[in-house]
């Protein structure tokens, strides 16, 4: 089981207790949404068996496919010098309606998770078209209802006592969820396929390393109904980004296939970077161009 499996590498237990209370939660909040809207880009195809909490008025959607709409909550949960992040994601259980999505405020995240995790923050990130041509990462978490629809953990990081002296930067920042080009060491199982021809976005840092956006996020995601509506939006984006000093974003057209893989317990690492448009973008030790 994937939160059992973090038990390999995360240095506090405490993050680990909270994985597991969020998974295995059969806390039942209100439930009353309208039927959803479905996916304007990728037809609806249930093909998952759905888990026990799984709210069936929510499609599901085609969750391996290119353009999958998905949400995310980030939870952040801190102590001295410390912060946990843990990030809940719609992928594979429902898709992710916006008028649904938007009716969660992080008040109300808060306050229905205060008794099984004391969480200090919250980000609503969503939501976002996923953009890799196949995603065949393995969740295997129970479901957590929140609001309308249904997350599970798909990702944890810490920055923490061992970042003061190397990153302390990062971690002043992070007290602060100040995540927009403040990279983080994440632990996801993750298995992404982009294939030869296919254009990827991605976020090169003055230091040379490169993050491929995985994750877009436009304000107007609502109004797109064909992929090349989506594509032309994905162009402008390098207009709209204020980047650091020394950081820049490269468009490539991919010569052969490109993976991203990640399976936590088996001492793989990746990095999560966020821009200020809250695109999430993944950097492996494997990526090479």
């Amino acid at each position: 089981m994937f939160i059992l499996n973090l038990k390999n590498y995360a240095r506090q237990a405490r993050g680990i207790l909270v994985f597991l209370a969020l998974s295995l939660s059969v806390c039942c909040p209100n439930v009353s949404a309208q039927q959803g809207v479905p996916n304007p880009i990728v037809a609806s195809d249930a093909a998952e068996k759905p888990s026990l909490l799984f709210n069936s008025r929510i499609p599901l959607g085609n969750h391996q496919k290119k353009y999958y709409k998905a949400c995310s909550i980030y939870i952040y949960i801190k102590s001295f010098l410390q912060v946990e992040i843990i990030n809940l994601s719609t992928f594979k259980i429902s898709s992710c309606p916006s008028v649904e999505f938007r009716n969660i405020t992080a008040a109300s995240v808060t306050a229905q998770l205060k008794t099984i995790a004391p969480v200090t923050l919250v980000s609503m990130i969503g939501p976002y078209f996923q953009l890799m041509d196949e995603n065949n990462s393995v969740i295997e978490s129970a479901s957590v209802p929140i609001g309308p629809l249904n997350f599970s953990p798909v990702m944890y990081a810490e920055v923490g006592f061992k970042d003061i002296l190397t990153n302390f930067n990062s971690l002043f920042r992070w007290t602060k969820a100040e995540g927009s080009y403040n990279p983080i060491a994440s632990k996801r199982n993750m298995n992404f396929v982009w294939y030869k021809g296919s254009t990827i976005y991605t976020i090169v840092t003055d230091k040379g390393k490169r993050f491929v956006m995985t994750y877009f996020s436009p304000a107007d995601i609502d109004t797109f109904s064909s992929v090349e509506e989506v594509t032309q939006k994905l162009d402008e984006t390098k207009n709209l980004l204020t980047l650091p000093p020394g950081w820049k974003f490269e468009t490539i057209v991919l010569d052969k296939v490109l993976r991203m893989n990640q399976i936590p317990f088996q001492g793989h690492s990746s990095e999560t970077l966020m821009d200020e448009l809250d695109n999430i973008y993944i950097h492996t030790a494997e990526l090479n161009f």
